[in-house]
This record gives structure tokens, sequence and C-alpha cells, in this order.
């Protein structure tokens, strides 16, 4: 496609300073044609590594828990909505995937932070953060499933699973630093998790606003034949203009060379460790009276760093000042670390509601003693144990059963 536009700026230098060339139409079609017919055609989403990372993903992790306590595989085709995750309102927990919107914007984001909180949840989803951003950064879910695709299909569960833990991207929020030097490299070599998704501060497209008013209409107990073959007619309008819009290759250039912004009609959203590695933000801002925290970052042992990032991200950005005391936590030369959780607490403020003081409950993955003997010989065969890179992704059924099992047995100990 680039090719194609390089051919159309030639042939157009050409026609304004050479006669002959003005006869020459056929090459500016041809190269017309291909450039129409690749961008509508084309969607950086669908071609990087997302749906690979996704698939993986779900087929893993995304199991349906029967009443006899089995656990069921979804289908990996089953169109599971973000939007229909019920949470608070069903007596279950709210399901919140964290993302980071990539923005190099300087009035919002400090230096060198490159990044904003993006979250997906089945009510809202789109940009978070402090006062200083713009009011209206995020939108209904089901809404914006529509507007990033209208048959709602980029985002998923799976998607948004995918998403909040897209590590491996060009742009990469505070860890842009370290990917900068080989970011065209990344783009190149299609090494990019993240996603391409509408601003939330953009307006939904008038054209998918109409097609689904006229499709509820259509489905009315008085509707005629009229309205439901204009119904079709809307749709099949907002459909083909959905495919047609999708992030293109002029998207690949902005995650090699470009300087993101908040501005932007698309946002390039990669994991939320980008930001925060354990959620704890994202948690604190709904300012609960408990958090639990589970961290399987591989940070260096005794480090602490996702920790101490969140607490220092809580401190800047929401005014909440975690203490959490990890003395226990830590391992010595001689001696495993005493245990593997921790009660701390999270001052929280009054400048948005009453200030009050909040349990949280930090759990390390870390080895401690009385571990099963399976788990000790897989220490054994396995110095990196439990902080293993996930850039490792050959992980089989001894591995898996590993770190579940360690999971298991320090939840136990709490």
């Amino acid at each position: 496609m680039i090719a194609a536009y390089v051919v159309l700026v030639r042939w157009t230098y050409a026609y304004a300073t050479s006669p002959a060339w003005r006869s020459g139409w056929s090459t500016a079609l041809w190269a017309g044609a291909v450039v129409v017919v690749v961008r509508a055609l084309s969607d950086v989403n669908r071609t990087s590594l997302h749906h690979f990372y996704r698939e993986r993903l779900a087929t893993t992790f995304l199991v349906q828990r029967l009443r006899t306590g089995e656990a069921k595989a979804e289908p990996y085709d089953k169109p599971l909505r973000v939007s229909d995750q019920a949470g608070a309102s069903a007596g279950r927990p709210e399901l919140v995937m964290a993302a980071v919107a990539n923005v190099a914007d300087a009035d919002y984001v400090p230096a060198g932070r490159g990044c904003v909180p993006f979250v997906i949840s089945a009510a809202r989803t789109g940009v978070v953060g402090d006062p200083s951003l713009p009011p209206g950064g995020t939108r209904a879910t089901q809404e914006y499933e529509y507007s990033a695709d209208f048959d709602r299909r980029d985002l998923t569960v799976p998607a948004a699973m995918a998403i909040s833990g897209a590590a491996v991207s060009p742009l990469a929020g505070r860890a842009s630093s370290r990917t900068r030097p080989v970011r065209v490299l990344l783009t190149v070599l299609n090494a990019r998790l993240g996603v391409w998704l509408p601003n939330p501060y953009a307006r939904p497209p008038a054209l998918t606003t109409k097609a689904l008013r006229e499709r509820d209409r259509a489905g009315e107990p008085d509707a005629t034949s009229r309205d439901r073959w204009r119904a079709r007619g809307w749709v099949v309008a907002a459909r083909a203009t959905s495919l047609a819009t999708k992030p293109g290759p002029y998207r690949l250039l902005r995650e090699a060379f470009g300087r993101p912004s908040l501005y932007d009609r698309r946002l390039y959203v990669t994991d939320g460790g980008h930001y925060d590695n354990l959620g704890l933000l994202e948690a604190l801002r709904r300012r609960p009276d408990r958090v639990v925290v589970i961290d399987a970052s591989n940070d260096a042992e005794n480090s602490f760093g996702a920790l101490a990032d969140a607490v220092a991200t809580a401190r800047m950005d929401l005014g909440i000042e975690v203490d959490v005391d990890t003395t226990r936590l830590r391992s010595s030369d001689t001696a495993r670390a005493a245990s593997a959780w921790s009660v701390g607490t999270a001052t929280y403020p009054a400048d948005d509601g009453p200030a009050h003081v909040a349990d949280v409950v930090f759990l390390k993955a870390l080895l401690t003693d009385d571990l099963t003997a399976d788990v000790e010989h897989y220490t054994l065969d396995n110095p990196d144990f439990p902080r293993r890179s996930t850039g490792d992704q050959s992980y089989d059924e001894w591995d898996f059963e590993a770190y579940r099992q360690l999971g298991h047995s320090l939840a136990d100990t709490w």
C-alpha cells in the first residue's frame, strides 16, 4: 500500500510539471484502486499477534464453573461480550480489566509516563485517571462495543484479557523508554500485542447509532415490512462502514514513528502493567474497605518493585497512602521467606469521599517452607521459579501445575 501511495505522489508531481504525464491516467487509477482496496480490507489489529494471543489465553483460562464443581472449557468462538458480564448488580464481583492508552500529551501525563489508565468493565469502558484529564473519557460498554466493531467482535472478554496483558508492543506506556530504540524493529517484525481502539472521547459513529435505532424499531410489534427492510439496509451500511474504517497501515507508521495523542481518533491500548503491574490503582480508585493484591510479577527477589511502583503511583495520582510491611516476605541466603502475605493499610483522602483506612492484603508468589514435594522438586530443576519470565511461552503441564500448586499452597497460609 505504501508503494501505491508513492506511485500516486510521483504521478501527481509529474502531472503538475510535465504535459506528457497528463495522459497517463491508467497508472494513477491503478495506484488509486490499490490504495482504496487495501485500505478497505486491511486491519492492523487482525494482522498483529493479538488474535493469536487472545486465543491462547481463552483456551487456557476461560472456563465455566458448573454446579457440580466441574470446570467446562468455553468455546473460543462463543461471543462473550464484556457488557454481558454483570457483576455487582448480580451479586457477584465486578470484572474490571485494566489496560493503558498510550499517549504523550504533556498536558495530561507526566514526562516519561507515556500513558493513561484505560479500563474495560461491563458498565463503562475508556480512559480514567487524575482530574487533569478531560471529563467524559468513558462510554457505556455496550455502545463502545458497537463503535469498535458493528458485530461486536473486537471487545469480547478474551480480547479484553489479551489487551490487558499486551506487554510486547512498540508503544508500552512507562516502559516506552526501553522499547523506543527498537520500536521500528518490533513493528516490522509484527511483535505487536496492542490494539487500536476508538477514542472514547469521540462521538460514536452516526451511521452506527442510526442503524441500531432502526434495528430496534424493526423489532417492535407494530413494525412494518418496510421498517424491517429499511433496518436491514442501515445495518448493511453500518457493517460495511465499520469494516472500511478499521485501523489501516497508517496506524503501523504511528506505532513505529508516531507520537500518540489523546486527541487521535484511535488510541493504542496495551498492557495495564505499563502503568501498574498489580491492578492496585484501579481497585483503590473504587475506595473499597479491603483490597486483596496478588503479586505474580517477576521482579528481583526481595525488591518488591511492582508493589513499590504501585505505592508511589497511588500517592501521586490518587493521594492515597499505602503501607505494606514486607519484612516477613524477605528471604536470606540461609532461609526462605517466613510468609508469603502481609496485611497493610490504604489511607484514603477526604477529597472524593469520607477519609478512612482500608485493609490491603498483599500476597506474593515466592518460596516458603512446607511446600509440596512436587513443587520442591520443580524448584530444583528451575532456579528462576517462581519468577520465570512470561517471554517464555512454552509452558507445559508441569510448569502450569507447579505455579498452580504454589498459589494454592500460599493461599492456604493466609
